[in-house]
Order: structure tokens, then sequence, then C-alpha cells
């Protein structure tokens, strides 16, 4: 696979649809199926994974009680100091969280990371990352989004890994969380995970996970407005608003462009490029003729017209939400289709109608 990113701003796209385009590319194929959005990979102490000899790298857990049962399974030592993440993992649960996986937090986390195909959600979950600057490069070609922890004790402490930071693959929440029951601190990026489960299962991953209330915890300290303006373009915060409880407030990435600086939005395109790409995928031994393009177009124009239709793009009429084109001296050239390459444009409008970010597949055809 290869991958390129253009940025090309246009009044009027193909003399139709006025607005801006920006063009973001990349070489792979496609097949389309919706797939799950929000499967979650938490990291892990090692210690979690028992005292064998060989622990895995990774367990898939399908809900609490898996949890609870490692947990009681381990000695009295390696309770007490997985402890804080075990209440951790339980605010997930109590907010919203399902099927999710563990993933040992050691040298070896991103090459595990990259084996679990189904996996769309990477969790800190208060643990110190080994080496967070390979994760950070492989976050957009996995289509992973990441949910970090803020600064544990206070807004001076400058917590954000510096990989991390300005990337449109990653969200930070601040300050830590208590329990309700025993008034533990725990990292607050579990409980906001099983924010992002509930959210997509109700509205889909184009809706921003904010505004909602967290059961379970409350903030560990309490966030001022002023506070709050200061930090908007790094951490989201968790706050007690009009005596609400525990309240996610802020869905911003760390990217400050206008393009990616939105968690539904990146999500939104993460989602488009997993299913696009897999569907194209069933075609790929399909003749590179004009009857392949008509049904790649097709496939997509209806996928795409679901999410319209459900809230997830902008624009009154599909024109105004999303494009998709594919032909002969439209996306390939004859070079192009003498070389069996097919090419598939989608323009789609996530923000405003109209303004899209366009996505472009290519494919080898035939091979």
């Amino acid at each position: 696979m290869s991958l390129s990113v253009t940025y090309k701003h246009s009044i009027n796209y193909n003399g139709n649809a006025p607005g801006v385009i920006i063009e973001y590319l990349f070489s792979n194929s496609l097949s389309i199926t919706s797939s799950s959005t929000a499967v979650p990979a938490f990291a892990t102490p090692v210690v979690f994974f028992g005292n064998t000899a060989a622990p895995p790298s990774s367990v898939s857990l399908s809900d609490w009680m898996a949890l609870t049962e490692m947990y009681e399974a381990l000695d009295d030592e390696s309770k007490s100091s997985t402890k804080t993440f075990y209440l951790a993992m339980r605010s997930y649960f109590l907010n919203g969280g399902g099927r999710c996986y563990l993933l040992k937090a050691d040298s070896g986390l991103t090459a595990g990371l990259a084996r679990l195909d189904d996996v769309t959600l990477f969790v800190q979950a208060g643990q110190e990352l080994k080496d967070v600057a390979d994760l950070a490069t492989k976050l957009d070609a996995l289509k992973i989004f990441a949910i970090l922890d803020g600064p544990e004790n206070g807004l001076e402490e400058n917590a954000i890994f510096p990989a991390i930071t300005n990337s449109p693959d990653a969200a930070a929440y601040y300050p830590w969380l208590k329990t309700l029951d025993e008034d533990i601190k725990i990292a607050p990026s579990p409980a906001v995970a099983g924010v992002y489960c509930s959210n997509d299962a109700q509205y889909g991953p184009w809706w921003t996970p904010a505004n909602v209330s967290l059961k379970g915890v409350k903030p560990a300290e309490q966030v001022s407005d002023i506070e709050q303006a200061e930090n908007i373009s790094s951490l989201n915060m968790i706050r007690n608003l009009y005596k609400r409880p525990a309240l996610v407030w802020g869905g911003r990435t760390q990217d400050i462009t206008d393009d990616w600086k939105y968690v539904s939005v990146k999500r939104l395109f993460n989602m488009v490029e997993r299913d696009v790409r897999d569907a194209l995928r069933k075609i790929v031994f399909h003749p590179n003729t004009p009857r392949t393009w008509l049904s790649a177009r097709s496939a997509v124009t209806s996928y795409l017209t679901d999410i319209w239709k459900r809230g997830g793009l902008s624009g009154n009429k599909a024109g105004e939400a999303f494009f998709v084109n594919v032909g002969r001296g439209v996306t390939m050239s004859d070079k192009d289709i003498i070389n069996g390459i097919m090419v598939v444009e989608i323009g789609i409008a996530a923000v405003r109608p109209a303004e899209f970010i366009v996505l472009r597949f290519s494919q080898i055809m035939g091979e």
C-alpha cells in the first residue's frame, strides 16, 4: 500500500459543486461492508496477564465478567498493583463499552496493535507508553484513533506526548477521575472510550462524543472556564456543570488545522476508508471495464447515501453531501486503463455542505 496526501482548494469542482476541495490521496483496495467503528484495545499492565511463562500479547474480552475473572485469578500483590487499572476498565463498561482487547503495554505494543485487524480505537488507560513515537506514525495507516489521558497531577504538568501533539489521530482528556464508591483516582480514557462506544451504537462515529454524562465517576479536579479556554486545542475537559454528573466537554483531536480538528470528522473518514477499501477488494479480479466501474460507483454511492440519510454528512441534497467519480477521462487516463489501474474518487462534506475532503482510491485490477 502506498499513501500520499495532497490538498487542493477549488471554488468550483467539475463546474457543479461550489466550495472548498481538499484532496487526500492514497493507493489501496476497497470493498463495501459497514464495519464496527468502536472496538478498543486498551494498554494493559503486563502483570494483569498473569504470571505464566509466555503470556499472550493481547486478550479479547466480551464483557465486564470476563475482565473480573482475569482480575480475580491474580495473586494478591498483582491485584493490588493493578487495582486502578481494573477500576478504570470498570468505568469503560459502566459507560457503554462492549467487546474489546487488552494489549500488553510493553515494547511490543505497536506491533501487537497492528495484528488486531478489527480494532478501531487505542486507549492509553493510564499506562506509560514505551514507544509512543512509533505508535504515532502507525495510527493513520491502521485507521485507529487514540484516546489518551491528560496530565494526572494538574495542568502545569505537560504530560501530552510530543510525538502525538498535532496528530489528527488522537484526542486527550482531562482531568483524571475518581470512583464514586471508593474515591480512587483512575485514568479518564477508559470511561471516555465507553462513551465513544455508546455514542457510535446510538448515532454513529460522525456524532461528536461530547456533552455526555459519565457514570460512576467524578472529576478528580475542578476545571474553570479560563482553564478550559486556555487548553481548548490540546485537552478535552471533563467537568461538573449545571449540577450535572461528570460531563465530557469537548470533541477535538490534537490537530489544530481546520480539516482534522474534530474527533467526529477524523473517525468518520477512518470508517469510510476502511469500508470502501474492503469493498473494492471484492472486485480486484474483475476486468478494468465500464461495467466494473459502474458496479464500484453504485456500491459506494449507496453506502454514502445511507450515511447521509443517517445524518453523517452535511447537505440538504445528496449532491451537497458527497460525490463519487470513476471512469475514463474522469479519474483515469487511457494509460491507467491499459495498465489495469482503476481509480475511484470520493468527495465527502463532513462539516459544511459542498466543502469536500476527497479520498482517491487506486487499485490494480485483474491480478
